[in-house]
């Protein structure tokens, strides 16, 4: 599984909240260039 993520004062925000503020973003125009080759593994 792979979502878009955020670092936000050091958390992690990624998964269904993450999908939801990628598109919240896209649509407001708030979005910023990123690099969607780049990875992070979640261990649980």
């Amino acid at each position: 599984f792979s979502s878009p993520a955020f670092a936000v004062n050091g958390v992690l925000v990624w998964g269904f909240t993450g999908i939801i503020l990628d598109g919240l973003f896209e649509q407001l125009g708030w979005a910023v260039p990123w690099d969607r080759t780049r990875l992070h593994e979640v261990v649980f």
